[in-house]
């Protein structure tokens, strides 16, 4: 396993949620769908957030596999 890169991984789930909140954005400027496009938005949000506390920060000692914030 230590031969595959996480970085494929985390950057489609950025993109996953980046992608998402623009979708969310978009959907309230055109006034489509209020509930859903404010929906969209929290779970791009929430996806963002998600991507910073798995592979950007470390835990218990433990390096983060994205090493942006911290340098080894």
């Amino acid at each position: 396993m230590e031969h595959y890169s996480v970085y494929s991984v985390a950057f489609f789930e950025l993109f996953l949620g980046v992608v998402s909140f623009i979708c969310g954005i978009i959907g309230l400027i055109k006034k489509a769908n209020m509930g859903l496009s404010i929906m969209v938005m929290v779970f791009g949000v929430l996806i963002c957030f998600f991507f910073v506390f798995i592979y950007l920060l470390s835990e218990a000692g433990i390096p983060p596999a994205i090493p942006w914030l911290y340098s080894e």
